[in-house]
């Protein structure tokens, strides 16, 4: 699969779950007005079950990749039958859904009662770790409302944060890409 390809259709006729072998996709909930907040992140190792039929909410859920995937793809029963005769694959299964659930209350207790500035300053300065890069991490975004749809937040508040730290030399900005350049100065602005 493609960046930008849209995952599952949620039409209520899917038995399938996925299972992501490569890349990242990322679980988007959208509102009337059409904009979107990333949910969920699924990356390597994941497994995308089908959701719960609602059909007052079949146009608001969707599944996309974000990066090149390679996603695998099997009836949900032949899945669960055989997780539950592999004990520890269970118990693998289990701590990721914790894992997961873990990362969604998060995300939700952040959207609600953390600053999108502090919120953009953690997710910049994680990013960076990933990397082990040091002082320098370049960060690829694909646009300012994407970004904003995975901090939970809009667009020109991403965007006026983003350009004042880069006037504060913690990051520098180019088409695609953020670049911190100054870790030690973005984990002590505020």
């Amino acid at each position: 699969m493609s960046e930008g390809d849209w995952i599952a259709s949620y039409d209520g006729s899917s038995e399938n779950c996925l299972i992501v072998f490569n890349g990242t996709i990322e679980e988007r909930h959208t509102s009337e007005t059409g904009r979107y907040t990333v949910s969920r992140v699924y990356s390597r190792g994941h497994v995308i079950l089908p959701p719960g039929f609602r059909p007052d909410r079949l146009d608001q859920i969707s599944r996309v990749a974000v990066t090149p995937c390679e996603v695998g793809e099997t009836k949900t029963s032949i899945f669960w039958n055989y997780l539950l005769s592999r004990p520890e694959l269970t118990q693998f299964f289990l701590a990721q859904c914790v894992e997961d659930l873990d990362e969604i209350m998060s995300r939700l207790v952040d959207a609600n009662l953390v600053p999108v500035r502090e919120r953009l300053r953690r997710e910049l300065l994680k990013r960076a770790n990933e990397q082990g890069s040091g002082q320098a991490a370049k960060i690829h975004i694909r646009s300012h409302d994407e970004f904003a749809a995975y901090l939970g937040a809009n667009r020109e508040t991403v965007s006026r944060e983003i350009s004042r730290l880069s006037r504060l030399g913690a990051i520098e900005t180019s088409r695609g890409h953020i670049l911190v350049t100054n870790v030690e100065r973005l984990r002590t602005v505020s």
